[in-house]
Formats: structure tokens, C-alpha cells, sequence
């Protein structure tokens, strides 16, 4: 798993405005730098078995943030990768909360009862129910969970199943 956050949007916003021409800007600018850091995972063959999730840990209104309206607490949240569905819009509210029980499915574990946030199964081209599970190398070496009985080989994803 790599973390990548890039302030320079969040700056903007806070300096500019959210949805100011300068914020949008830096959306831009922040694109093509993730552009260039596909094309490096794509050259060492490594793009189509990563999960990619983008989101902001806040919206805005003006140069602000921190109140309960739905622009500053429903935020910008997409995901692509092995097992999720392409060019599907979330219809759902969704918020930042649900970030880690995501995350979490995705790496074959599963969220605590307790847990405010929740898995968006919407975006799934299908749930995965791990009532036993076994970690395996994937061809890059990456341990993996995949359900018991089923082989990483069966679970390359441009092999069947939409690819990116």
C-alpha cells in the first residue's frame, strides 16, 4: 500500500476558495503528476494488480471547512482497480469514514462492528466473503488474501474481468 497526499490542493482551497479557478488548477496539476506516476507502475507491470483510491479528507465552502453541510462533509471519493466496477458513479452519500473498512475488504480482512464508516459494496464487482482466507504471493511478490481453495493466478483481473 503507498499513501500519496498532495497539500497543494488543500492550500489552495484554503487560499483561493474551493472551486475557485486556482483550486482547480491544482486539481490539474496534481492529475498529471498521478499521470506520471501511472505510467511508471505501468512500465514496471505493476498498474493493473493496484487498487487506486482517491479522496479528500474534507470539502469546503469559501476558504473554509470544519461545519456539518453536505459540502464540506460529503467529499470527493473514487476507487479503481482489480474487483471494482468501471465508469461507475457512487449514487450513495459517502464521507471519509468509510476510507478504512474499504481499504480493509480489499486486503481480505473485515470492518469491526463498531466502526462508524462502512465497505461501499456498490463499487464491488462482486463482495468478497473471506469466511476462510489464505495469504498468498502474488507474481510481484505481494501478499495477498484470497479466499481458501482459490489461486492468485485465478484472480488476475484483465484475465475475465474488466480491465483499466
Amino acid at each position: 500500500m503507498v499513501f500519496l497526499y498532495s497539500v497543494h490542493t488543500d492550500h489552495a482551497g484554503h487560499k483561493y476558495g474551493w472551486m475557485s479557478r486556482e483550486y482547480l488548477q491544482s486539481i490539474e496539476e496534481a492529475d498529471q503528476q498521478i499521470g506520471i506516476f501511472f505510467q511508471k507502475l505501468r512500465q514496471e507491470d505493476l498498474f493493473n494488480d493496484t487498487h487506486f483510491l482517491f479522496l479528500t479528507d474534507h470539502g469546503g465552502i469559501g476558504k473554509g471547512h470544519g461545519g456539518t453541510s453536505a459540502a464540506e462533509m460529503i467529499v470527493p471519493w473514487g476507487i479503481s482497480g482489480p474487483g471494482i466496477k468501471r465508469n461507475f458513479l457512487i449514487s450513495e452519500p459517502n464521507n471519509t469514514t468509510n476510507t478504512a473498512p474499504m481499504l480493509l475488504h480489499l486486503f481480505g480482512g473485515k470492518p469491526l462492528p463498531e466502526w462508524t464508516g462502512k465497505v461501499i459494496e456498490s463499487v464491488l464487482l462482486f463482495l468478497m466473503q473471506f469466511t476462510a482466507f489464505s495469504r498468498q504471493e502474488t507474481k510481484h511478490g505481494c501478499r495477498m488474501a484470497f479466499p481458501a481453495g482459490v489461486e492468485p493466478s485465478l484472480c488476475r483481473w484483465r484475465d475475465g474481468l474488466p480491465d483499466r
